[in-house]
Protein backbone atom coordinates (compact mmCIF):
# COMPACT_ATOMS: atom_id res chain seq x y z
CA UNK A 1 0.00 0.00 0.00
CA UNK A 2 0.87 3.85 -0.70
CA UNK A 3 2.13 5.67 2.15
CA UNK A 4 3.36 9.70 2.62
CA UNK A 5 7.00 10.07 3.34
CA UNK A 6 7.16 14.25 3.35
CA UNK A 7 10.52 13.85 1.50
CA UNK A 8 12.35 13.31 4.35
CA UNK A 9 14.18 10.30 3.54
CA UNK A 10 14.73 6.71 5.87
CA UNK A 11 17.52 6.15 8.22
CA UNK A 12 19.02 4.53 5.48
CA UNK A 13 19.02 7.07 2.92
CA UNK A 14 19.74 10.81 3.37
CA UNK A 15 17.01 12.45 1.29
CA UNK A 16 17.35 16.18 2.99
CA UNK A 17 20.77 16.83 2.52
CA UNK A 18 20.34 15.19 -1.23
CA UNK A 19 17.56 16.96 -2.12
CA UNK A 20 18.50 20.43 -0.53
CA UNK A 21 22.11 20.01 -2.64
CA UNK A 22 20.17 18.83 -6.21
CA UNK A 23 18.42 22.16 -5.83
CA UNK A 24 20.91 24.80 -4.59
CA UNK A 25 22.84 23.17 -7.79
CA UNK A 26 20.38 23.57 -9.74
CA UNK A 27 19.67 26.87 -9.02
CA UNK A 28 22.82 28.21 -9.74
CA UNK A 29 23.18 25.51 -12.85
CA UNK A 30 20.01 27.40 -14.37
CA UNK A 31 21.27 30.97 -13.19
CA UNK A 32 17.18 31.67 -12.23
CA UNK A 33 16.65 34.75 -9.94
CA UNK A 34 13.62 33.53 -9.08
CA UNK A 35 12.17 29.43 -8.18
CA UNK A 36 8.39 28.12 -7.48
CA UNK A 37 8.18 25.80 -5.45
CA UNK A 38 4.57 24.17 -5.42
CA UNK A 39 3.28 20.70 -3.93
CA UNK A 40 0.58 19.58 -2.49
CA UNK A 41 -0.80 17.52 0.61
CA UNK A 42 2.71 15.97 1.47
CA UNK A 43 4.09 17.74 -1.44
CA UNK A 44 2.93 20.72 0.28
CA UNK A 45 4.86 20.16 3.25
CA UNK A 46 8.28 19.76 1.20
CA UNK A 47 7.46 22.91 -0.83
CA UNK A 48 7.60 24.54 2.37
CA UNK A 49 10.37 22.59 4.09
CA UNK A 50 13.30 23.12 0.72
CA UNK A 51 11.27 26.55 0.00
CA UNK A 52 12.64 28.02 3.12
CA UNK A 53 16.00 27.44 2.10
CA UNK A 54 15.72 29.59 -0.87
CA UNK A 55 15.67 33.55 0.11
CA UNK A 56 14.67 34.60 -3.41
CA UNK A 57 12.15 31.80 -3.58
CA UNK A 58 7.80 31.84 -3.11
CA UNK A 59 6.55 28.73 -1.89
CA UNK A 60 2.82 27.41 -3.39
CA UNK A 61 1.69 25.39 -0.73
CA UNK A 62 -1.67 23.55 -1.55
CA UNK A 63 -3.68 22.01 1.62
CA UNK A 64 -0.21 21.04 2.69
CA UNK A 65 0.68 18.81 6.19
CA UNK A 66 3.04 21.20 7.96
CA UNK A 67 2.99 19.66 11.61
CA UNK A 68 3.67 15.71 11.36
CA UNK A 69 2.90 16.54 15.46
CA UNK A 70 -1.00 16.36 14.86
CA UNK A 71 -1.51 14.18 11.64
CA UNK A 72 -2.99 11.41 11.16
CA UNK A 73 -1.12 9.07 13.64
CA UNK A 74 -1.44 5.91 11.65
CA UNK A 75 -0.25 7.78 8.59
CA UNK A 76 3.34 8.67 11.00
CA UNK A 77 2.64 4.87 12.19
CA UNK A 78 3.34 3.51 8.59
CA UNK A 79 6.04 6.45 7.82
CA UNK A 80 8.07 5.02 10.82
CA UNK A 81 7.92 1.20 10.36
CA UNK A 82 8.45 1.30 6.07
CA UNK A 83 11.42 3.74 6.66
CA UNK A 84 12.18 4.77 10.23
CA UNK A 85 11.88 1.32 12.15
CA UNK A 86 14.66 2.16 14.47
CA UNK A 87 12.58 5.09 15.73
CA UNK A 88 10.66 4.28 19.21
CA UNK A 89 7.90 6.33 18.44
CA UNK A 90 6.28 8.64 16.46
CA UNK A 91 7.11 11.66 18.88
CA UNK A 92 10.98 11.03 18.33
CA UNK A 93 10.34 10.19 15.02
CA UNK A 94 8.65 13.75 14.28
CA UNK A 95 11.37 15.76 16.19
CA UNK A 96 14.38 14.14 14.30
CA UNK A 97 13.32 14.29 10.60
CA UNK A 98 12.04 18.12 12.22
CA UNK A 99 8.63 17.27 11.25
CA UNK A 100 6.76 20.23 12.44
CA UNK A 101 7.25 23.47 9.98
CA UNK A 102 5.48 25.63 12.05
CA UNK A 103 8.33 25.82 14.85
CA UNK A 104 11.08 25.93 11.70
CA UNK A 105 9.12 29.05 10.12
CA UNK A 106 8.36 30.99 13.86
CA UNK A 107 12.40 31.16 13.86
CA UNK A 108 12.25 33.53 10.63
CA UNK A 109 12.37 32.50 6.82
CA UNK A 110 13.74 34.55 4.21
CA UNK A 111 11.38 33.50 1.79
CA UNK A 112 7.88 34.21 0.72
CA UNK A 113 5.09 31.58 1.66
CA UNK A 114 1.46 31.74 -0.39
CA UNK A 115 -0.70 28.81 1.62
CA UNK A 116 -3.81 27.83 -0.45
CA UNK A 117 -5.97 25.80 2.19
CA UNK A 118 -9.68 24.45 1.36
CA UNK A 119 -12.15 25.45 3.71
CA UNK A 120 -13.89 22.30 2.87
CA UNK A 121 -10.69 20.32 4.59
CA UNK A 122 -11.59 20.79 7.85
CA UNK A 123 -8.97 18.66 9.34
CA UNK A 124 -6.21 20.27 7.90
CA UNK A 125 -7.47 23.78 8.24
CA UNK A 126 -7.73 22.78 12.11
CA UNK A 127 -5.11 20.14 12.48
CA UNK A 128 -2.37 21.91 9.94
CA UNK A 129 -3.38 25.18 8.91
CA UNK A 130 -3.93 26.72 12.19
CA UNK A 131 -1.10 25.81 13.81
CA UNK A 132 1.30 27.29 10.45
CA UNK A 133 -1.06 30.44 10.46
CA UNK A 134 -0.36 31.19 14.45
CA UNK A 135 3.34 30.48 14.56
CA UNK A 136 4.23 33.07 11.35
CA UNK A 137 6.41 36.37 13.15
CA UNK A 138 4.88 39.69 13.57
CA UNK A 139 7.66 40.87 11.29
CA UNK A 140 7.61 38.46 8.56
CA UNK A 141 3.47 38.83 8.14
CA UNK A 142 4.00 40.83 5.51
CA UNK A 143 5.84 37.62 3.47
CA UNK A 144 2.73 35.36 3.86
CA UNK A 145 -0.43 35.25 1.56
CA UNK A 146 -3.13 32.88 3.15
CA UNK A 147 -5.75 32.21 0.46
CA UNK A 148 -8.58 29.96 2.30
CA UNK A 149 -11.80 29.70 0.61
CA UNK A 150 -14.57 26.36 -0.62
CA UNK A 151 -14.41 25.65 -3.90
CA UNK A 152 -17.68 22.53 -3.56
CA UNK A 153 -15.57 19.61 -2.14
CA UNK A 154 -15.23 18.35 0.70
CA UNK A 155 -12.50 16.64 2.43
CA UNK A 156 -9.16 16.10 1.68
CA UNK A 157 -8.32 14.93 -2.18
CA UNK A 158 -8.67 17.21 -4.87
CA UNK A 159 -10.72 20.21 -2.75
CA UNK A 160 -8.45 22.49 -3.96
CA UNK A 161 -8.80 22.63 -8.09
CA UNK A 162 -6.37 23.84 -10.74
CA UNK A 163 -7.88 26.96 -10.59
CA UNK A 164 -7.52 27.60 -7.29
CA UNK A 165 -3.75 27.57 -7.08
CA UNK A 166 -2.47 27.93 -10.47
CA UNK A 167 -3.05 32.15 -10.73
CA UNK A 168 -1.02 32.11 -7.80
CA UNK A 169 1.82 30.04 -9.44
CA UNK A 170 1.77 32.87 -12.25
CA UNK A 171 1.15 35.56 -9.60
CA UNK A 172 4.40 34.59 -8.18
CA UNK A 173 6.68 34.63 -11.10
CA UNK A 174 5.15 37.67 -12.77
CA UNK A 175 5.35 40.05 -9.45
CA UNK A 176 8.12 42.45 -9.72
CA UNK A 177 9.49 41.08 -6.77
CA UNK A 178 8.43 38.41 -4.37
CA UNK A 179 7.35 40.68 -1.45
CA UNK A 180 3.55 39.83 -0.58
CA UNK A 181 1.80 43.06 -1.13
CA UNK A 182 3.12 42.79 -4.93
CA UNK A 183 2.15 39.51 -5.74
CA UNK A 184 -1.31 40.24 -4.26
CA UNK A 185 -1.79 43.24 -6.33
CA UNK A 186 -0.16 41.10 -9.26
CA UNK A 187 -2.64 38.02 -9.06
CA UNK A 188 -5.42 40.76 -8.60
CA UNK A 189 -4.51 42.18 -12.41
CA UNK A 190 -4.44 38.52 -13.29
CA UNK A 191 -8.02 37.79 -12.32
CA UNK A 192 -10.88 38.56 -14.46
CA UNK A 193 -12.61 40.84 -12.44
CA UNK A 194 -9.42 43.11 -12.12
CA UNK A 195 -7.74 45.48 -12.72
CA UNK A 196 -10.44 48.18 -13.57
CA UNK A 197 -11.72 51.23 -13.12
CA UNK A 198 -14.89 49.76 -11.01
CA UNK A 199 -12.00 47.54 -9.47
CA UNK A 200 -9.19 49.05 -9.07
CA UNK A 201 -6.10 47.72 -6.42
CA UNK A 202 -6.58 49.37 -2.65
CA UNK A 203 -3.65 50.80 -1.73
CA UNK A 204 -5.16 52.90 1.04
CA UNK A 205 -4.64 49.83 4.42
CA UNK A 206 -2.13 51.00 6.21
CA UNK A 207 0.37 48.11 7.10
CA UNK A 208 -0.47 48.89 10.83
CA UNK A 209 -3.81 47.70 9.89
CA UNK A 210 -3.20 44.83 8.46
CA UNK A 211 -0.61 43.54 10.70
CA UNK A 212 -3.56 44.13 13.72
CA UNK A 213 -5.76 42.15 11.57
CA UNK A 214 -3.25 39.13 11.59
CA UNK A 215 -2.51 39.32 15.15
CA UNK A 216 -6.37 39.55 16.17
CA UNK A 217 -6.40 36.17 13.57
CA UNK A 218 -3.72 34.59 14.98
CA UNK A 219 -5.01 35.27 19.14
CA UNK A 220 -8.54 33.99 18.02
CA UNK A 221 -6.80 31.20 16.72
CA UNK A 222 -4.58 30.16 19.74
CA UNK A 223 -7.62 30.91 21.94
CA UNK A 224 -10.16 28.54 20.41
Amino acid sequence: SSFAAWYCGSDSANVKDVLTGFLRDLRTLLEVSRTVYVGASSGGFAALLYGRQDPSGVVVAVNPQCNLKTYHPHAIDNFRDVCWPKEENNGTLVERIGGDLSELYAQGFPNTVIYVQSSGDMFHLNNQFSYFLSAIPPKRQNCFIADVRFWGRLGHPGSVPLHGYIPWIQAALRSATIKGVEILETYHSLSPSGPSKANPVDKSATTEAQTKTAVDVREWLLNN
